[in-house]
């Protein structure tokens, strides 16, 4: 008679550590300084153009609103896409830490 392996509902198991998932080793979209200073710019737009369309500037307003959504925040999260290298490489360049 072979004795099986059987999981008692009462037996509490241990934890499984966590394992990094497939992303962790592929390329990866971060972010650095520039994207975030053009998303800020980007952000500033779109107050300032919300600011103006209460004062009933019906030029400025629109222009910059369209600036705010249609350029600065898109570009500000395509600046840097496509300098490789993974993420841990990044990391390091940056000074973050891995953990």
């Amino acid at each position: 008679m072979v004795k099986r392996d059987v999981k008692r509902k009462n037996k509490k198991e241990a934890p499984q550590p966590k394992r990094y998932h497939k992303w962790h080793s592929e390329k990866h979209l971060s972010f650095s300084a520039a994207n975030y200073i053009v998303f800020a710019l980007g952000i500033l737009s779109i107050i300032v153009g919300f600011i103006l369309l209460e004062m009933r500037s019906m030029t400025l307003a629109p222009l910059l609103l369209v600036i705010g959504f249609s350029f600065l925040i898109p570009i500000s999260i395509i600046i840097g896409i496509g300098k490789g290298g993974d993420v841990e490489e990044r990391l390091k360049e940056s000074g973050g830490k891995i953990e």
